[in-house]
């Protein structure tokens, strides 16, 4: 996945950009998504995060929990349902759900825009099934 791309879910979900635990939770998700990290312990992953900005694990812990409650109490009921939920609350839980469902929609999009069937060959087709539609040929 590319970061801009989770960048732009979270953002698109709900998440408030100026909260700490923002970059903290875009840092886990594109952690999580390397293979040899899929089934990392939280603690760790709040380790590597701490070191990257040379703060305390327990500051990066606090962080993304009062993010994801933040979302929790004011973001779109569905939305948050969806990507994070309201059962199961904790940090841990809450960033792997989110991971799993950022990873499933970017890989539908993906696979909507292929490298054999790029954007525009699909913008092309939708165009001549509308000219087709109207009765115009296409030299």
């Amino acid at each position: 996945m590319k970061k801009n791309d989770v960048e732009g879910k979270l953002l698109t979900i709900g998440f408030s950009a100026q909260q700490s635990g923002f970059k903290y939770i875009l840092d886990a998700i594109m952690i999580l998504d390397v293979p040899e990290n899929k089934d990392i312990p939280v603690m760790k992953l709040y380790r590597e995060i701490a070191k990257e900005y040379d703060v305390a694990n327990s500051e990066v812990s606090r962080a993304i929990k009062y993010t994801f409650e933040s979302i929790r109490c004011v973001g779109e009921k569905e939305k948050v349902e969806n990507y994070i939920g309201y059962d199961y609350c904790d940090n841990a839980s809450s960033i792997k759900m989110l991971y799993m469902r950022i990873k499933s929609e970017l890989s539908e999009e993906g696979e909507k825009c292929t490298d054999n069937d790029t954007l525009i060959q699909l913008i092309r087709r939708e165009i001549e099934n509308v000219l087709i539609e109207k009765g115009i040929e296409m030299r």
